[in-house]
C-alpha cells in the first residue's frame, strides 16, 4: 500500500484543504426547508442518490475539522427523509431535479442507499443519537430496507435498485460498485443480522472468482468516437478479451481466435480505463451472476467510483444493466476500503464529543470489530 510522507499535520492541512474546495463546490443549501444538498453538477439531474451518501458519509467523517459539520449533515438527513423511494419510504429517492423534486420513477439507487446507512453510523459514532435525529435508528432502518429491497435473495448479491424486483430482466445482474465489503460488515454489527455475513461473503467470493477468470491483461485502446452516458460524454474505448501473448510495444497483444482492427494510421497505447463503453465488434465482457445467464449486450459506463463497471444503453437512465469489467477483484477491494486509508489524525472529535481524540482508523473500525 502507498502511503503518503510528510508530518501528521501537513497531511492533515492537505486534506483538509481539499475537504474545504470539495465542500465549496458541491454542499448546497438551493432549496430551502432546511436541507442540505450534494450537488452533482455533471449528472442528468443535479442531485442524485450517490450524492447525497458520498456527502453523508465525507461530512460525517471531517466533523473533527469543521464546525459545521453537524449543521449539514442533519439538514442532509432531513433531505434524505424528505425524499423517500416509492417501493420503500426508508430509502432514497435516486434523482431528483433543480428544483429538488424527485423525478425518474422516484424509486432507488442501491449504490446510493449503501452510503446513507453507514453515514448514519458514523454520525452515530460522532456525536451519538440523542439530538435531533437517531442516527442509529435511522441507519438500522435504511440498512433492514437495503436487506428487503436491494439484495437478490438467491444470490445475496446487491440488485442495482429497488425497481429490479423478481421477473424484471436485471433482477440476476449486479454492480461491482456496490460491492461494499467494510459497509456489509457495519451492517451486520448494526443490526446484529447475520444475513449480512452471507451477503458479504457472497460478494467477496464473486470477487474472487472475476479475478481468477477474468484478471488477465487486456488490451485496450481510445477511439476517436465518443458516446452518451446517463452523466457525461465519455470516448469510446475498445478493449480484446483474454490472455494477452507478447507483441510489439504499443500495439494491441494477439488473441488466439480474435481479430485485432486495423488502426488508422497507428494505434493508440494500450489503455485500461476507469470508465469505457463496449463498441460493437468489440469481445461480449462475462456476466457479473452466475445464477442466471443474461445476453452480452453493448454497453455504456456511467459513474463509477473505485471499481469499474459497464452499463447497457437499451433501458432508460434511471435502470442500470452491469457487467463487471476486468480487474474487478482489485479495484472492488478498493472501493470496500476506501475511507480507511485517509491521514488518520483528522476524524478527532470536536471538544463536545463524548469521545476526544479519536482517529480516522479507530472510529471506522469501531463500526465493523465483532
Amino acid at each position: 500500500m502507498l502511503t503518503p510522507t510528510g508530518s501528521q499535520s501537513t497531511l492533515d492541512q492537505a486534506v483538509i484543504t481539499k475537504y474545504d474546495a470539495w465542500k465549496a463546490a458541491f454542499i448546497k443549501h438551493n432549496c430551502g426547508n432546511g436541507w442540505t444538498e450534494t450537488i452533482s453538477p455533471d449528472a442528468d439531474h443535479p442531485y442524485v442518490a450517490e450524492g447525497q451518501g458520498y456527502g453523508m458519509v465525507i461530512t460525517a467523517t471531517m466533523a473533527g475539522a469543521d464546525s459545521g459539520a453537524k449543521a449539514n449533515f442533519d439538514g442532509m438527513v432531513k433531505y434524505m427523509l424528505a425524499h423517500p423511494s416509492v417501493h420503500n419510504s426508508n430509502l432514497l429517492a435516486a434523482e431528483q431535479d433543480s428544483s429538488c423534486t424527485s423525478v425518474d420513477g422516484s424509486d432507488s439507487a442501491t449504490d446510493g442507499d449503501l452510503d446513507v446507512p453507514y453515514g448514519l453510523l458514523l454520525a452515530d459514532r460522532q456525536w451519538s443519537s440523542s439530538g435531533t435525529y437517531n442516527y442509529k435508528d435511522l441507519a438500522i432502518k435504511h440498512i433492514n430496507a437495503i436487506k428487503s429491497n436491494e439484495v437478490n435473495p438467491t444470490t445475496h448479491y446487491m440488485l442495482l435498485g429497488d425497481w429490479s424486483t423478481s421477473g424484471e430482466p436485471h433482477y440476476w445482474m449486479t454492480r461491482s460498485s456496490d460491492f461494499l465489503i467494510d459497509h456489509f460488515r457495519a451492517f451486520k454489527k448494526a443490526t446484529g443480522d447475520s444475513t449480512w455475513d452471507a451477503i458479504r461473503t457472497a460478494h467477496q467470493d464473486l470477487i474472487t472468482s472475476q479475478q481468477a477468470n477474468y484478471a488477465s491483461p487486456q488490451a485496450c485502446w481510445r477511439t476517436s468516437s465518443s458516446v452518451r452516458t446517463r452523466r457525461r460524454s465519455r470516448p469510446t474505448v475498445r478493449c480484446l478479451k483474454g490472455p494477452m501473448t507478447a507483441t510489439t510495444p504499443g500495439t494491441p497483444a494477439a488473441i488466439p481466435g480474435v481479430s485485432a482492427p486495423t488502426p488508422s494510421p497507428a494505434p493508440p497505447p494500450p489503455h485500461s480505463p476507469r470508465r469505457a463503453s463496449s463498441t460493437p465488434g468489440s469481445s461480449p465482457r462475462p456476466a457479473a451472476t452466475p445464477a442466471t445467464s443474461a445476453p452480452a449486450t453493448t454497453s455504456m459506463a456511467r459513474r463509477s467510483t473505485a471499481a469499474t463497471t459497464w452499463h447497457s444503453p437499451h433501458r432508460s437512465s434511471s435502470r442500470r444493466s452491469p457487467t463487471p469489467a476486468p480487474g474487478l477483484a482489485r479495484r472492488a477491494l478498493e472501493q470496500a476500503d476506501r475511507h480507511l486509508d485517509r491521514p488518520l489524525a483528522l476524524l478527532r472529535r470536536q471538544r463536545a464529543a463524548p469521545i476526544h481524540d479519536r482517529r480516522i482508523r479507530q472510529l471506522l473500525g469501531a463500526l465493523t470489530e465483532e
